[in-house]
């Protein structure tokens, strides 16, 4: 009897054996079938969306510098090599009226001094496009700063140095994405967005019910402003709020105009004004205008003017349908609180840039910052030589 048991037991495994392997070898000789994402519907009507039909878009930003400090002193002439910030984005598009973004960046730590690198949500929204049967379109959840990404997408020094990110943004007075929404229309000839967000910017969520507001308006005279062969335009923008907690000022205040000329082959040129209001209380210690002292002007209203200009020759390789080469310099001023003395700084920037390919950017750049007598013990004048690559997959 036991031996019958046995008997039955192996041919039952066997059994179920061939049967696995007989499917297993039909599902690989069949083609195979999408994935898809089921849709909360009644099982009658249930529909299923394959991977492709969301249009799935990846995008990657690799930098990597070779840095040289001149100044100061306590780090001087030692090499470091670094990845300041390595970008992710998925876009998701199921229709021509539907975007779904999301970006990580890895990069080292934020608000420390150690170099140990994380991961960061540093944008995520879903735009809606055509609002109205318009060209116009929203963006809803951790939006981009519009006047920034405006630049961005034109400007491609963010990462040559350390120092050469836009004006705002460098300095502090503008954080490069926020929780809200905005409204946009961004035709070839005139642009221009709403934006209402918590003010924060990307590393934390609201601290209070005060929200900020900005307005933002472009204008090109050319048909396609984006040209590779030509760009002009022109920019203006202004941000509107207050700080939590801080009295008897709480203002918040931003005033922007830009010009921007860009030949591809030839001069280009870029020229940015900024004035800026704020309560010394809130923004003292909190990195803008890199760590100004204003602790003896407690409790008044900073009055901020700077600007920002560069020049740049761009040429081309013989056999190349892209740029090749470009040599730039930029210099800015910013005067954190125009009422008081002694407070300001400005920057230099010189260098080369090499495309060897249309994707891949390499530059050599020397930069510089001064400080004025009195604007803070807490940093130095600095210098650099580095040697940045961007690739961009």
């Amino acid at each position: 009897m036991k031996i019958v048991k046995v008997l039955l037991l192996k041919s039952a495994l066997f059994s179920s054996l061939y049967v696995s392997s007989a499917m297993a070898q039909e599902t690989v000789n069949s083609p195979a079938a999408p994935i898809s994402i089921e849709k909360d519907l009644d099982q009658d009507q249930a529909e299923k969306i394959s991977v492709s039909d969301l249009n799935l878009k990846f995008d990657a930003v690799l930098r990597v510098w070779a840095l040289f400090p001149l100044k100061p002193s306590a780090i001087e002439h030692h090499l470091q090599f670094k990845l300041p910030q390595t970008d992710f984005v998925i876009k998701a598009s199921p229709s021509e009226n539907l975007l779904g973004y999301v970006k990580i960046v890895a990069g080292p730590k934020r608000d420390t001094d150690t170099d140990q690198m994380e991961l960061i949500l540093e944008s995520a929204y879903i735009e809606f496009a055509k609002i109205f049967g318009t060209t116009m379109k929203t963006r809803y959840g951790l939006i981009p700063h519009q006047w920034l990404q405006n630049q961005s997408t034109l400007i491609n020094l963010d990462y040559a140095t350390s120092t050469s990110k836009n004006f705002s943004n460098r300095y502090g007075y503008n954080e490069s994405y926020d929780q809200g929404v905005s409204i946009q229309d961004d035709k070839d000839a005139f642009g221009w967005s709403f934006t209402f967000v918590n003010g924060e910017g990307e590393k934390s969520d609201e601290q209070g019910s005060g929200k900020e507001s900005r307005v933002f308006a472009r204008w090109s005279p050319l048909e396609n402003y984006r040209s590779d062969e030509k760009n002009f335009f022109v920019a203006v923008g202004a941000t509107y709020g207050s700080y939590e907690n801080v009295s008897p000022e709480s203002a918040k205040r931003r005033y922007q105009a830009l010009v921007y000329l860009d030949q591809d082959v030839s001069w280009g040129a870029q020229a940015e004004l900024f004035w800026g209001e704020d309560s010394v209380d809130a923004i003292q210690g909190s990195g803008i205008a890199d760590d100004v002292d204003l602790l003896d002007q407690g409790g008044l209203l900073a009055k901020s003017f700077g600007y920002s200009a560069r020049v740049y020759y761009s040429w081309r390789d013989a056999q190349k349908s892209y740029r090749k080469y470009q040599v730039f310099v930029r210099h800015d001023y910013l005067d954190p609180m125009t009422t008081v003395e002694d407070r300001g700084l400005q920057a230099q920037l010189l260098g080369f840039s090499y495309f060897p390919y249309r994707n891949l950017q390499m530059s050599l750049s020397l930069g510089q910052v001064e400080y004025e007598a009195n604007h803070s013990t807490a940093v130095n004048d600095a210098q650099e030589i580095n040697f940045a690559t961007t690739f961009s997959f």
